[in-house]
């Protein structure tokens, strides 16, 4: 578990000493950030992590060609099979897939964080890993570069280019098929950020109704994809016992809600209006996350909304325009999820407490 702090203390120094207004010592930050989370990451033993063990064995069934003759029943891994058997030409060595899929993870993470969060990079970065992200990525690998995928995939919804928006969310559903909830952002492309606030309602009313009637759609899900017929059972939240998980919930909730109010006062809404694709998707997060806060499985589906916390959260910091606020909600910020993110490792969160290096 000290690696982890020794890791957080590096990021901590990187971006004290490194972040200031000039770009090129923006991309040094990000480029020593995404060494030190990727050399924890991509060196880690095998028993670090739950689902470790998994995808190593994935990889050397594949290596060894013993998925040649159902190659093509794999109907949502097509992407992630053919990776793994190129990476296998190199080498067949388990730590060659944990390397390969770190690698891509913590890439797609730091062009994510610094195409949409140039100003906040050092926030954004850390909360990557004190929201406990990091350590999802862990385990759910395929679903975690699915994620990341489509995050990116946001800033096409915003500069409305449909095509590279759908080409990355085809490649990410043929990595992982839970990303065919990015269907849900579409009519965000018929959204413009001067719209009239009933346009905004009316979307959300929508996803209202999507959210709670989640165990339909997933049923018809799991109907097209056998392999994840587990996600149609309603297995309730162990992590989250006694209502915890709703209260992080509205705990999001009243973050969007107070920094409404202070917009409000000061008569700064364009932040809210120049990020409003990224906004309606944490959003989203919140209404699925009140929704399935009662049902894990289901949660999982929520991943690709409510991972962009990571992007919004530091973004909203621009409705101060006092310095000291800014810097007061940028310390509650970490000040908070630092206590969440001891207490999960204190937990044995997944896994991956318990480091050991390969």
């Amino acid at each position: 578990m000290l690696i982890y702090f020794i890791q957080l203390l590096l990021i901590f120094l990187c971006g004290t000493i490194l972040l200031t207004n000039l770009k090129h010592k923006k991309i040094l930050f990000i480029l020593l950030y995404f060494f030190v989370i990727f050399i924890v990451m991509a060196f880690r033993d095998v028993s670090v992590g739950t689902d470790t063990k998994m995808y190593t064995n994935i990889f050397q069934s594949l290596a060894t060609k013993k998925f040649e003759s159902d190659f093509f029943g794999l109907k949502n891994m097509y992407i992630y099979s053919l990776y793994n058997i190129f990476v296998s030409f190199f080498s067949t060595s388990p730590q060659a897939i944990i390397i390969s899929n770190s690698f891509i993870i913590c890439l797609l993470l730091c062009i994510l964080i610094y195409r949409n969060c140039n100003n906040h990079l050092f926030l954004s970065s850390i909360l990557f890993i004190l929201m406990t992200n990091y350590f999802e990525s862990f385990n759910i690998v395929r679903q975690y570069m699915a994620v990341l995928l489509f995050l990116i995939s946001l800033e096409f919804v915003k500069n409305k280019k449909i095509i590279p928006f759908l080409l990355l969310n085809i490649c990410a559903f043929f990595i992982h098929a839970t990303a065919i909830c990015a269907l849900i952002v579409i009519p965000i492309f018929f959204l413009k950020k001067y719209d009239k606030s009933w346009k905004y309602v009316l979307f959300i009313l929508t996803v209202i109704i999507i959210a709670f009637s989640l165990s339909f759609f997933v049923t018809r899900f799991t109907d097209l994809f056998e392999e994840y017929e587990v996600y149609s059972i309603n297995t309730s939240v162990n992590n989250y016992n006694n209502g915890r998980y709703l209260i992080v919930i509205f705990s999001y909730f009243a973050i969007i809600a107070a920094c409404l109010f202070f917009s409000k006062l000061q008569n700064n809404f364009d932040v809210f209006k120049e990020n409003y694709v990224f906004i309606l998707v944490y959003v989203i997060s919140i209404i699925f996350g009140i929704a399935t806060y009662n049902f894990n499985v289901l949660s999982r589906f929520n991943l690709f909304f409510s991972t962009s916390a990571i992007i919004v959260i530091p973004i909203l910091i621009d409705v101060f325009y006092d310095y000291r606020l800014k810097y007061s909600y940028a310390f509650l910020s970490v000040l908070v999820f630092s206590i969440q993110f001891y207490l999960v490792l204190s937990a044995g969160y997944n896994g991956v407490s318990v480091y050991n290096f390969y």
